[in-house]
């Protein structure tokens, strides 16, 4: 063989002795080059690993020696080399792969790669077992799980970068010595989404169970679930499922910035909950190493803080009955113990009563809870005489400064004044001094370690603080387990009916041998796993729940009453009044078995539990199949029980930020449908505030909060959920549609058959009246007297209006994870159906009685999609005026008054000059005084305008507050920034909706491509692409919904707008 390749060179080329011709077939067939190509010249290296190459080649030699020996074979039908099928097999997928087909950079087959739904490093770099490693033991965390009385759950919650993270790294320090805060895991221990380190905020609560030490309480140490949650505007919504689960809430205010705008918002919530809550007021190390405010000035802001969380709480509460004591009873101050003082970035947080055990373990005889009293206030103290005065008092001097400023801030001025200006010999002595011992080598850390590492070791344990003041606040899992349930579960509205519901919710509540109910609100995504979830699954998920009563276990078969059970109750109406034999619920309610059940470590890790009694938050496996957004978990006797099933019945979560903003998507490669479909609905259940539906023209929309919110969905969507590529169009804001006046004629309309006639007027409602029937004030299941009584004395209806009230809304119940309204009661139909027919024979009251089912079911569905763009209507009071109905029920059944009605609602609406409504944001900025003239200019062109400008008291930043449009609010914080090179920061919420400028049905109005309309054509511009953008006709003619000539010559005139009938 190797005296026949001497023949040819490197490129193939014959070099050998010449040939005669005679013999060149010879020698090439001795060489294997002849007529069977290739395939021959596996003779010639034949080895006995390769019989199936070789063999197939001398088969086809053979069949083309013996058939086609006299026959012409063209080049292109000559077989030279085998299939892929016949050296490998046809079991086996075979993959050509051209040049430049595909990236260098991916392998052709690539491997297969496992989910992971936390950051790649976190992925990458797992923690140890050593890093995991805890003050306490495992076993000692999950007893504690059994002393209801020493457990609370709390939602950590404030603004957007307050310290919230930073807060709960510092308890996970003092509770887990041995964590690696390098390399992979220096960031926040709760930020563990792929977007969080890169954004550089918490987008997702993370829950997480610690044993924290107390001062109070005889020093016993206790369980506490924390829930970290998010700042931004955008994710309140995971703020609001954190508190739905928790005892109280922790809340965390800058102490430079004070109360912002998330932070009222979050206030709010959790006054007209109910919620108690500690405060936290976070990086106070900023008063001194950045403002530089001398002792007196750092305390008055102290001071100003707190008082400003108490404003927030007497705003809150408004006008109520018992605001005085409900205002004192929630009112934070450090000498109530239920505020702490933090430095998270230097690795500190005390209480006073944390501060005054510190001085009595150095002195003796001095009462720590009777010495934190006088810490705080108008105390002063005299160090010569080492008394304590009131401020203010003739005797006292004006030099005396206040015990707050003596025994607290002075201390932490000297220690970070002595620990970053003395020498490393002078600072070594005064820590000394108080007991605090540094070796040689750590005095050559740098300034920031350095001052962490005294500030931490002279404060000393700073988890007993935090604790002493969430102990002060918020009430233990068995003190509180009763108020929690009745917090948040629905009570009936008749007396007796009530009476059945609170004896309910008191038997179980908090017993752990009482019937199983657990509160499930949010999902966090994971990667499957055999042992608990079903062979095949792409996707599981671990349920966030909170068990109210019982005790659930491992392997323990439970009912869950998802979200078609709570959207069938709300739609039913007050069903607790009604017997268990009313109806039947089996087909909203899902059977599940409990697989796993563990402790949460904040997205970390888990700690493994076989039982969970009362008080727990727990992650539950094995319950999730049919949860969409939220559910609440019983046990299969109380599922049996109808009534005892509703009255124990938790509502949805309501997520305080509404989803106003909307953007298209679809999949790049349309065979990729089902993918995008399957990542939507995962999105829908990762995401509470989001929401999808289906426009007629098969659009798939996706709605969220603000910008941030929908950027980190379509993250998740491309690379977590659906793993494909996405189309995205233009962000546009989630519009809706009302009337500025009453219909200028009573406008009517026929059924189908001709036999039912009905009229109507439109009118528009008051925005206090509207605002009531969103919060919830006003609802449709509410006692008809108390409804008429509120109407009448506070909102001025008119008696019999308010008695003959039909229906208000119509509210859609549960969610929208695979279409439908969204799930903000902010942007849903808000409107009233009156009946205003003046009736006095009885046969025929008694045929509009009939009737009223099919019409209300007609005004709703008209409601949720109106006349001029298919948006909800909002803020319209409808009075049916005549009602000509047939006697004989075939001819007025619903078939024939439900499209009959709708129409007329459309109707009564064009005549009563229409208008697009649009969502406004409320924007607050906070800036330097000299960047305002920038943040002024920015906002004015986006159609925005301030309406307050307030300097930040103790610091150079003004705050302004602005009303922006949601759809020209794209990108503008990216603008604010940019004019302010940075010194601007911004936050953007949903605040009301206001009309489009511009009349829609205006005719005169020409709406040209690429060029931005006026603001008189806004209206009609709104209202002509969003018609184009859901497939429908482009314009809306008054002619078409009304059906009398007369009648709309009458409306022409009456409204003296003749371009508007077409």
């Amino acid at each position: 063989m190797d005296a026949a390749l001497d023949l040819y060179d490197e490129f193939g080329n014959y070099i050998g002795p010449d040939l005669d011709d005679g013999d060149e077939d010879d020698e090439n067939m001795d060489l294997g080059i002849g007529g069977g190509g290739m395939a021959d010249r596996g003779d010639l290296d034949h080895h006995d690993d390769e019989p199936t190459i070789n063999n197939n080649a001398d088969q086809m030699m053979d069949m083309d020696a013996a058939t086609t020996s006299t026959a012409i074979i063209l080049h292109e039908d000559k077989q030279y080399y085998p299939t892929h099928a016949q050296v490998y097999g046809d079991d086996v997928e075979t993959m050509a792969q051209f040049e430049d087909a595909q990236p260098l950079s991916e392998p052709i087959i690539a491997p297969v790669v496992a989910k992971a739904y936390v950051h790649p490093t976190l992925a990458a770099h797992p923690p140890t077992a050593e890093s995991l490693t805890t003050t306490y033991s495992r076993d000692f965390l999950v007893g504690l799980t059994h002393h209801p009385d020493l457990t609370r759950t709390v939602a950590v919650v404030g603004h957007l970068h307050h310290g919230k993270s930073a807060l709960v790294d510092l308890l996970v320090e003092q509770t887990h010595p041995h964590w690696d805060w390098t390399r992979a895991h220096a960031d926040r221990f709760s930020d563990t989404h792929p977007l969080a380190r890169s954004r550089g905020m918490s987008l997702k609560c993370a829950p997480l169970s610690l044993v924290l030490p107390s001062t109070s309480h005889a020093g016993k140490n206790q369980l506490v679930h924390l829930v970290d949650t998010p700042g931004h505007a955008d994710f309140l919504d995971e703020a609001a499922a954190a508190v739905r689960v928790a005892d109280g809430a922790l809340l965390v205010v800058d102490v430079i910035e004070g109360v912002m705008s998330g932070t009222r918002r979050l206030i709010h919530h959790l006054v007209r909950s109910r919620v108690p809550f500690a405060l936290c007021v976070a990086k106070i190390d900023r008063l001194v190493l950045e403002l530089r405010l001398p002792p007196r000035d750092a305390y008055t802001k102290l001071r100003h803080v707190v008082e400003e969380v108490n404003s927030a709480v007497a705003e809150a509460l408004g006008d109520v009955s018992d605001a005085p004591a409900l205002a004192d009873a929630m009112r934070v101050s450090p000498d109530r113990g239920n505020v702490v003082f933090a430095m998270a970035d230097l690795g500190a947080a005390f209480s006073l009563l944390q501060m005054a055990t510190m001085y009595a373990k150095r002195f003796s005889g001095i009462d720590p809870q009777r010495f934190a009293l006088r810490l705080w206030g108008d105390v002063a103290y005299d160090s010569e005489t080492r008394r304590f005065h009131r401020m203010h008092h003739p005797s006292t001097p004006a030099s005396l400064p206040r015990s707050f400023e003596h025994f607290v801030l002075e201390p932490i001025y000297k220690l970070l004044g002595v620990t970053l200006g003395e020498s490393a010999d002078t600072l070594r002595a005064a820590l000394k001094s108080v007991g605090v011992a540094v070796k040689a080598a750590e005095l050559q850390l740098d300034p920031h370690p350095l001052l962490r590492l005294v500030v931490g070791r002279f404060f000393g344990g700073s988890a007993s603080g935090v604790m002493d003041a969430i102990a002060a606040a918020i009430p233990s899992a068995a003190a509180g387990a009763q108020q929690y349930a009745h917090r948040w579960l629905r009570a009936p509205h008749t007396p007796a009916a009530r009476a059945r519901h609170v004896a309910a919710v008191d038997a179980a509540a908090g017993v752990a041998d009482a019937p199983l109910v657990m509160q499930v609100v949010k999902l966090f995504p994971r990667a499957p796993d055999a042992a608990h979830d079903p062979a095949g699954a792409t996707i599981a998920y671990d349920a966030l729940a909170r068990v109210v009563a019982g005790t659930a276990r491992v392997g323990a078969a439970v009912a869950v009453l998802g979200d078609a059970y709570a959207a069938a109750v709300a739609n039913a109406g007050d069903l607790n009044d009604q017997d268990d034999e009313d109806e039947d619920d089996d087909d909203t309610v899902a059977k599940a078995t409990i697989t796993h059940l563990a402790l949460a470590g904040g997205g970390r890790y888990s700690v493994p539990v076989e039982s969970a009694p009362a008080g727990t938050l727990v992650l539950v496996r094995g319950i999730d199949a049919t949860i969409v957004k939220s559910a609440t978990v019983v046990a299969p006797a109380v599922a049996a029980s109808r009534a005892t099933a509703r009255a124990l019945l938790f509502p949805p979560v309501t997520p305080l930020a509404a989803a106003v903003m909307r953007v298209a998507v679809e999949p790049l490669v349309p065979s990729d449908l089902p993918k995008l479909l399957a990542g939507l609905r995962a999105i829908a259940r990762t995401y509470p505030a989001s929401s999808t539906r289906v426009h007629e023209s098969g659009e798939h929309v996706l709605a969220a909060p603000g910008e941030m919110y929908l950027d980190c969905a379509l993250h998740d969507l491309r690379v977590l959920f659906a793993e494909i590529e996405v189309k995205v169009g233009d962000p546009v804001a989630a519009l809706a549609e009302g009337v500025v006046e009453t219909s200028a004629v009573q406008v009517y309309a026929t059924s189908a058959n001709g036999k039912n006639k009905l009229t109507m007027l439109a009118e528009p409602v008051p925005s206090d009246v509207v605002g009531a029937l969103d919060s919830g004030e006003i609802a449709d299941g509410m006692p008809a007297r108390e409804r008429v009584r509120l109407l009448t004395e506070k909102y001025g209806w008119d008696a019999l209006a308010a008695r003959k009230l039909w229906a208000v809304g119509p509210r859609e119940s549960g969610t929208s994870g695979g279409g439908g309204a969204d799930v903000s009661a902010a942007t849903a139909p808000a409107n009233f159906l009156v009946d205003d027919t003046l009736v006095t024979d009885p046969a025929e009251k008694k045929l509009v009685a009939a009737a009223r089912d099919a019409i209300t079911r007609g005004f709703a569905w008209a409601a949720r999609a109106g006349p001029l763009c298919d948006e909800p209507v909002r803020g319209v009071r409808f009075r049916l005026t005549a009602a000509t109905l047939a006697p004989e029920p075939y001819h007025r059944s619903a078939g024939q008054l439900i499209p009959c009605a709708r129409r007329l609602v459309h109707a009564a609406m064009l005549v009563a000059a229409p208008r697009l409504l649009e969502p406004i944001y409320a924007v607050e900025i906070l800036a330097p005084a000299d960047a305002l003239a920038a943040v002024y200019g920015a906002l004015a062109r986006r159609r925005g305008h301030v309406v307050k400008d307030a300097p930040k008291p103790g610091t150079p930043l003004a705050c302004v507050l602005a009303y922006v449009p949601v759809m020209d609010a794209c990108g503008l914080e990216a603008d604010i920034r940019a004019v302010t090179q940075g010194m601007a920061f911004s936050q953007a919420w949903f605040d009301h909706f206001a009309a489009v400028p511009g009349d829609p049905l205006d005719r005169s109005v020409v709406v040209r491509p690429l060029e931005p309309s006026p603001p008189a054509a806004l209206a009609r511009d709104f209202m002509i692409k969003t018609r184009r953008r859901k497939g429908l006709s482009e314009d809306v003619s008054v002619a078409s919904v009304v059906e009398d000539e007369a009648l709309l010559a009458v409306a022409r005139e009456e409204m003296g707008q003749m371009r508007v009938f077409g």
